[in-house]
């Protein structure tokens, strides 16, 4: 349940965080996921010349290199 200083800033400011509220090991695999698919998206924009090789990057330096050669993709709900 939220707080009303919760929904008071979510109705302000239209967005609102909530620490810890999915179990680490959920994270631990949401972050997996998100991270072979930019892996998968990375080589492809990489064979189609739009991005360096990866080399030894993270994923937080291959999501920068991506946003910054205009590259983007769209998740389907």
């Amino acid at each position: 349940m939220l707080t009303k200083e919760q929904t008071d800033r979510f109705a302000t400011e239209g967005v609102l965080v909530v620490e810890n509220i999915l179990p680490p090991e959920l994270l631990t695999r949401i972050r997996a996921e998100y991270a072979q698919l930019l892996d998968i998206l990375y080589d492809d924009w990489h064979a189609q010349g739009l991005v360096p090789s990866p080399g030894r990057q993270d994923f937080w330096a291959k999501l920068l290199t991506a946003y910054k050669a205009g590259c983007d993709w769209f998740q389907p709900m």
